[in-house]
């Protein structure tokens, strides 16, 4: 795999997030709302939002976390799993799901899925801090993108977290 490009790093990442999540303030009502962060660099977006928004409105934002592995289209010999990974009820929140690259789709899918699983939502969102348009295989959009990328399918989009990879990065490399 060969280094393209860098779409952003550090102070530029940040502002990123800060832009999601005062996009999400205006529109969804924060005091009914809840992120569920798709593992594994999902979770953290999910809590920097959760923290963006308590800076700005004051207000507390629960986060829970899904492992999308039983929800898959592509994996049917999964045994349905506990469900586990909120602490809070789903049922009539308004509910962003975070991710950190929406691509073909199947991954956010997935994740709705599973949060379908926990109750009935009164809405569901899709926050992604990149978008891939061009390459969705399954009818789902993001209502929250931080930054939409023109990229070759084969392309590969690199989201490094702090919290996982000791930097904060979105790399495109190619094969």
């Amino acid at each position: 795999m060969d280094f393209k490009q860098t779409i952003c790093e550090n102070e530029e990442f940040d502002r990123l997030v800060s832009k999601l999540a005062f996009e999400i303030k205006n529109t969804l009502d924060v005091k009914n709302l809840a992120f569920v962060g798709v593992k594994t660099r999902g979770v953290p977006l999910a809590e920097r939002l959760a923290k963006e928004i308590k800076k700005q409105t004051k207000q507390v934002v629960p986060v829970g976390s899904i492992d999308i592995a039983p929800f898959r289209d592509d994996n049917r010999n999964v045994k349905k799993a506990e469900l586990k990974g909120f602490d809070f009820e789903v049922e009539n929140k308004h509910i962003v799901v975070v991710d950190d690259v929406l691509f073909t789709g199947r991954t956010m899918r997935a994740a709705v899925s599973g949060v379908l699983a926990f109750g009935r939502p009164a809405s569901v969102s899709v926050c992604v801090l990149c978008d891939r348009p061009g390459y969705l295989q399954m009818p789902v959009l993001a209502r929250f993108v931080g930054v939409s990328l023109e990229t070759a399918q084969d392309d590969v989009v690199s989201v490094s977290v702090k919290e996982i990879d000791k930097e904060n990065s979105v790399k495109i490399y190619s094969y």
